[in-house]
């Protein structure tokens, strides 16, 4: 379960699915991943309303359940573990939250261990709401999370999601850590979905490729969705593709392609329920291999500006509906 994995030409073998903890149990949600061939799985753990058994700490403390979980995860070649952020904040100002956060997050690591996932993937500390924070406090107690997690035992992949911190700051983080475990998940609907009405078509897109760019060799794990644009109105990101009209999905795979990140990408799409995310996540997964089979890169023809991934298939719902 869970090997390492090298970069391959079909890119289906790295695309997995993220899974809650719906009322139903997990059961399900990855009975339907595996059925749908899906490779990757990402669990979320102690999100959104999870109920009980979804919260690490219970997990831990019945070995019965971890176990089964454990043997039902086996059925995927790579397994994520998106640790618990609800309520948690790990750079507030208020020492109790931010040591209670640590405990808990070191908590979603142990559980993620104990799973045998390859990568677990954090929200970065930030803000303290109702107080001025200090941006370089910020990223300093972000950075002392990540050098106690890394001096835990076992061998495992760490990411901090660019939810919730700027790019400068990111670098700051990263440029104070230094270790090849640590690194990025990069999710590309929530850069894109961002800031107010878009100046022109490809601002939400380049804000996605200058994060890869800039972060070339510190991003371990993606994540990607469709990225709605409604009138006079945010962008709503964890959009099917069917409903993406603001994201150059073929810019940003093309530009992963080029810099031969390895995968996994997480499709972080939501639905009613999980059957319908199942369905709208095979839909993806086939739009993705065909843009990447189309890759100048993969060709060996050069695109230094991803122009041709204006051509039309790039946004499946141009007219935003």
């Amino acid at each position: 379960m869970n090997k390492s994995a090298e970069p391959k030409d079909n890119l289906i073998d790295r695309i997995g699915v993220a899974g809650r903890f719906p009322p139903g149990g997990y059961e399900k949600v990855i009975a339907l991943a595996c059925e749908a061939g899906f490779e990757c799985f990402e669990l979320s753990v102690g999100q959104f309303g999870a109920t009980e058994p979804g919260w690490p700490r219970t997990l831990l403390e019945k070995p019965e359940t971890k176990d089964r979980l454990r043997d039902r995860l086996g059925s995927f070649s790579r397994v994520i573990i998106r640790a618990t952020e609800e309520g948690l904040n790990i750079a507030s100002i208020n020492p109790g939250q931010r040591s209670e956060s640590i405990r808990q997050y070191l908590e979603s690591l142990d559980l993620a261990r104990d799973l045998g996932a390859e990568v677990v993937s954090f929200q970065p500390g930030g803000p303290t709401p109702g107080f001025v924070s200090d941006p370089r406090d910020i990223v300093d107690k972000n950075i002392a999370f990540a050098k106690q997690a890394l001096k835990l035992p076992g061998s495992m992949n760490m990411v901090f999601q660019s939810v919730g911190i700027g790019l400068p700051e990111m670098e700051a983080v990263m440029a104070g850590l230094d270790s090849d475990v640590f690194g990025v998940d990069l999710w590309a609907g929530a850069l894109a979905a961002q800031g107010g009405p878009p100046a022109n078509e490809m601002e939400p897109t380049n804000r996605v490729l200058t994060w890869i760019d800039t972060l070339t060799d510190r991003i371990k794990l993606v994540h990607l969705s469709g990225v709605h644009q409604r009138w006079h109105a945010d962008r709503l990101a964890g959009c099917p593709f069917e409903m993406n009209n603001a994201l150059n999905l073929a810019a940003v795979v093309h530009r992963l392609t080029d810099i031969n990140f390895p995968g996994p990408i997480i499709l972080d799409i939501q639905a009613p329920n999980p059957a319908q995310t199942l369905h709208y996540c095979k839909t993806a997964r086939e739009e993705l291999q065909r843009i990447y089979s189309e890759s100048p890169r993969k060709n060996k023809k050069s695109c230094p500006s991803c122009k041709s991934c204006l051509k039309k298939g790039v946004f499946l719902n141009p007219s935003g509906g």
